[in-house]
């Protein structure tokens, strides 16, 4: 049978909601040990269900604990290293995505030049280009006598 997209809200019926939260514990559960087995890394998880009595923890209490209390003693610069909020990465983003746009263009005026310098070889005259556009194709032209030179 195939599988529907499920809207992710509250269910209400709560035989359902029960049989769900079960069905899913088991794979959250599963997931958690297979990344820590996979992986070699530590992980952990701990639920708390209205379902249950006793909260569900993997791997084991001692072991969580360590866990928890290794984290706590880890300096604070280590710990949030990695993390960061909505604005830092939105910012991080948009660096990076500025910075393909400079290269792109950068790329875009050395095409124009390159096909300017292919239309001087035709025929086409001069004149009609600025004194930067100009210092662009000389510079274009001396970067390809060089490779012809390498060559």
């Amino acid at each position: 049978m195939a599988r529907r997209k499920l809207r992710l809200q509250y269910i209400a019926n709560a035989c359902s909601r029960r049989n769900t939260f079960k069905k899913r514990n088991k794979g959250l559960l599963k997931k958690v040990y297979e990344i820590t087995a996979l992986c070699d890394i530590k992980a952990a998880a701990v639920i708390y269900s209205p379902f249950e009595v006793e909260s569900k923890v993997f791997p084991s209490h001692p072991e969580v604990h360590q866990m928890l209390t290794r984290f706590q003693d880890m300096p604070e610069m280590d710990k949030t290293r990695n993390m960061v909020n909505q604005e830092t990465f939105l910012r991080q983003q948009i660096d990076k995505i500025q910075e393909k746009i400079i290269k792109l263009k950068r790329d875009n005026q050395e095409k124009q030049i390159t096909q300017v310098m292919f239309d001087c070889l035709k025929g086409k005259t001069l004149s009609d280009l600025e004194l930067k556009d100009l210092s662009d194709l000389t510079f274009i032209i001396e970067q390809n006598l060089k490779e012809l030179d390498i060559k």
